[in-house]
């Protein structure tokens, strides 16, 4: 179970239009947590998945500036023949598409994407050994993968081995049978972790795959030093595809219609560097060394003037964007873990948390109280929920932790707290919430983790407590409610390995509902 502190509707970046110069061509800006892999089923958080989406490219994509976010095809030649009961898909894959120029390839020249590179690389996603954190899209939905699945790790099948569900006529057809209907799948063939990689790639590196991405992607990677910068460079073999032309006024009036019909990419470098401190990234944007910036909340104030950006901020070509996320914020329990198991010591530990000291301390009061599990803006969403547990009420906890049979926290252990991050803001509400938590007598010890060992823990089971944010793969409730399903435990994305056998039957239910 899961503590919904915040669900972010208006997170804030601010970004620099002067710094980009057209015969310069190299847009820089930060990552603020150190990159994990450049493996797209094993770098499934959304820092790689930023420069993942640069290197390499699945059947569908959302397109730029159409609201509510639509999939288009990206690699597939249009939207698939679906048959009348909604249980096989035929994808044609686009012609001349081609893998970037490599050293995996004969005389390193990219080959051509193929129908059988994408059930290449969903067996991959399938095998365990591949340590997948992404399967569970796929779990219990293509006819025969779960199988194929099981034998493989047993050796009782090999990547040769046929699946039912996964069929290749020829070079660009793809066909994918389904065990039910799936409503949300082209939605989740947007994902980063369905793209298309070559065999050869895999075959030559091997576990320094990680490391060395070949993509059919805009971009390609230069070089990467560890925990330091990543360089990527424009692929002079990509295809022709261009900025959407179609956009409403508001876009216009923002000046994202003014690249329209260009073709892509629009920059011929782009730099990430791996930057965790705030005051760095900070002084580095200020210098023109990045193009944008998510802003701490340290430097709100710095920044903006009854809400609006300062203007002598603007008078130095400096932009605001507040855009909406749709993402939650939340503290979770490892309900593995024999005490956090107990409802009730939830319960009282999330009565300890203010939440309007929280959205004034941390969040510059730019975010909505979650209630739940599912944000704004997507369907399903109650303004009107509230949740009985999510109030401040600190008589209450410690009543409820005196019925679990632990008053004053007596007879309970140190709760391990994992944090995601070592910068000063995440510190900082990690120090609160063991501040608030001392209020009933639960003491918990604070461990700092780079965002790579912190998601290490969590995927092996290792952590009591810890905060977190889930992105959305896609607009639709389900990718929130799944978060709770039992069959997604981890590595999967159920990292609280919450388990109850009446949300699995009605989230299996909501599944089977169209979109």
């Amino acid at each position: 179970m899961k503590i919904f502190i915040f669900s972010l509707i208006a997170l804030i970046a601010i970004s620099c239009t002067k710094r980009i110069d057209p015969q310069d061509g190299t847009f820089n800006y930060s990552a603020r947590e150190n990159i994990k892999s450049l493996d797209p089923i094993r770098g499934s958080d959304i820092y790689s998945q930023e420069i993942i989406g640069e290197v390499y490219e699945g059947l569908f994509h959302f397109h730029y500036l159409k609201r509510p976010l639509q999939a288009e095809p990206l690699l597939a030649d249009g939207f698939p023949i679906v048959s009348p009961d909604g249980l096989t898909y035929t994808f044609k894959i686009k012609k001349n598409v081609f893998f970037q120029d490599s050293e995996v390839f004969p005389n390193k020249k990219g080959r051509a994407l193929v129908a059988q590179d994408f059930i290449y690389s969903w067996k991959r996603m399938a095998d365990p050994a591949g340590r997948s954190e992404s399967y569970w899209i796929f779990q219990d939905h293509i006819v025969g993968l779960d199988e194929w699945r099981a034998k493989i790790s047993k050796n009782e099948v090999t990547y040769d081995t046929p699946i039912p569900g996964l069929q290749a006529p020829d070079d660009h057809t793809l066909v994918v049978k389904l065990t039910k209907p799936y409503a949300q799948l082209l939605f989740v063939l947007t994902m980063g972790s369905t793209v298309a990689v070559p065999k050869e790639a895999v075959d030559f590196y091997g576990k320094e795959f990680i490391n060395h991405p070949v993509g059919t992607g805009p971009f390609r990677l230069e070089h990467w030093i560890r925990g330091s910068r990543v360089t990527l460079v424009k692929n002079p073999t990509y295809r022709d595809e261009f900025y959407p032309s179609e956009g409403s006024k508001a876009d216009e009036a923002a000046g994202l219609l003014k690249d329209a019909g260009k073709k892509l990419p629009l920059v011929d470098r782009i730099v990430v560097n791996e930057i965790m401190a705030e005051q760095p990234r900070w002084l580095l944007f200020l210098k023109g060394d990045l193009d944008v910036l998510m802003m701490s909340k340290d430097y709100l104030p710095e920044i903006l003037e009854k809400g609006e950006l300062k203007k002598s901020f603007v008078d130095q070509g400096i932009s605001l964007d507040q855009p909406v996320s749709i993402d939650i914020t939340y503290v979770s329990f490892n309900t593995e873990n024999p005490f956090l198991k107990n409802k009730k010591i939830r319960q009282a530990i999330s009565l300890t948390q203010d939440a309007a000291v929280l959205m004034e301390r941390f969040y510059y009061n730019l975010a909505i109280r979650a209630h739940g599990p599912i944000p704004p803006n997507i369907a399903g969403y109650r303004a009107d929920l509230k949740n009985p547990y999510g109030t401040y009420n600190l008589e209450k906890a410690k009543k409820l932790l005196a019925e679990a049979g632990y008053p004053g926290g007596k007879g309970l252990p140190v709760f391990q707290y994992e944090m995601a991050s070592s910068h000063a803001t995440a510190r900082q509400m990690a120090e609160y919430f063991k501040q608030q938590l001392g209020h009933i007598g639960i003491r918990i010890h604070l461990i700092p983790n780079t965002w790579p060992q912190f998601t290490e823990k969590i995927k092996l089971k290792k952590a009591d407590i810890f905060d977190m944010a889930w992105n959305g793969d896609y607009p639709d409730a389900e990718n929130f409610l799944q978060l709770f399903y039992s069959k997604n435990i981890s590595p999967g994305p159920n990292n609280s390995n919450f388990n109850n056998k009446d949300f699995d039957a009605l989230y299996e239910k909501a599944t089977n509902l169209p979109i």
